[in-house]
């Protein structure tokens, strides 16, 4: 008996067959893909790692680089304060105070109006308080206002070589008038007028001091109030170190 062309047995393991061999073959796929996702996701993985690494490093060397830039901060600043109080040490040991700051102003005002540096430093070394001063007579003067300039509004000392006048404010009554007599409770200025030219006052409420030079001698004087409308001044002749009295 002829065998027969058809053989479902046959035709069944092929189709079995073609089936294993794409189901290997889908596998094989997907195990690629999946070894290639996984081998990706290291890669990744490992560049994620680095970048974390070298961003971690980055930020440990900026952390070093500002920890040493406050280190040199604080360093300067305390050099800086360092110096500093070496600078006001310096300056409260050298620069004058009180009354020698009073006296270097007076020595460089006198320079500047071109007096000699001898000169001061003569008057300086021989400055010790004069012993051997004499009276002089007490005179007294009607104090000039801006109402009055008459007769009596100066005195002489020293045979006529020193002249002293001054200048007040008017006085005012209780009921607003004005008087020609000045107010001795407000400022006053008392000029002295020298032989040679000079011309020196001071200025203030009364009583008043003043003292200045002429030939081998100084004159000290006090201007203090007296009857309305007058001051007197008191004076005494004083030689300065060094000098014989005639």
């Amino acid at each position: 008996m002829p065998s027969s062309l058809y053989d479902p047995d046959r035709r069944y393991r092929r189709r079995q067959a073609r089936a294993l061999l794409r189901l290997l073959f889908w596998l094989a796929i997907i195990g690629g893909v999946a070894v290639l996702a996984h081998q990706i996701g290291r890669e990744e993985t490992r560049g994620q790692a680095d970048r974390v690494h070298d961003e971690a490093d980055a930020l440990r060397a900026d952390l070093r680089a500002a920890e040493e830039a406050a280190a040199r901060a604080a360093a300067a600043q305390a050099e800086a304060e360092q110096i500093a109080a070496d600078w006001q040490a310096r300056y409260a040991d050298e620069v004058p105070t009180g009354p020698l700051s009073d006296l270097a102003a007076l020595a460089a005002a006198a320079l500047d109006a071109g007096a000699s540096p001898d000169r001061l430093a003569f008057l300086i070394r021989n400055a010790a308080e004069p012993v051997d001063c004499q009276p002089l007579a007490s005179r007294r003067f009607i104090l000039p206002t801006p109402l009055y300039r008459g007769p009596n509004t100066t005195v002489a000392f020293v045979d006529g070589q020193v002249i002293v006048t001054g200048l007040g404010r008017n006085g005012v009554r209780d009921n607003g008038d004005i008087e020609t007599a000045f107010d001795p409770a407000e400022p006053i200025t008392i000029d002295f007028t020298l032989v040679d030219g000079r011309e020196t006052s001071v200025e203030g409420r009364l009583p008043l001091t003043h003292s200045l030079r002429l030939g081998n001698d100084e004159y000290r004087f006090a201007i203090r109030e007296d009857e309305p409308s007058f001051v007197s001044v008191a004076g005494e002749r004083c030689p300065l170190p060094g000098t014989a009295r005639p």
